[in-house]
């Protein structure tokens, strides 16, 4: 459906570095984290959403990205919380990146 108003799709990693994401979320977000040191001994965490991995990813391409950007994403994500009868386990997504 996003194909057809000229989005196309984008993925992120699921891991990011820790510090990527920490204080971007606030307190809040910052303990619903999954956290861990992989086997490099680099602090990582899943992503609690898609907006900081999307926001580093314009970042760090910013001069080799298409203009007009229009990108769409759904993936799943990860909180370290206990579910409420409602929520599902696994949540996902969508964002959508209008051109500029």
């Amino acid at each position: 459906m996003f194909e057809r108003y000229g989005f196309e799709p984008l993925e992120t990693p699921v891991l990011e570095y820790e510090e990527v994401l920490t204080g971007k979320y606030g307190d809040e977000g910052d303990q619903l984290m999954y956290r861990f040191e992989d086997n490099g001994k680099r602090r990582v965490a899943m992503r609690y959403d898609q907006t900081v991995p999307t926001a580093r990813v314009a970042a760090q391409y910013a001069s080799v990205l298409p203009q007009p950007f229009k990108r769409y994403q759904i993936q799943p994500v990860w909180r370290a919380e206990i579910p409420k009868k409602e929520d599902i386990e696994n949540l996902s997504n969508v964002i959508l990146i209008p051109s500029h």
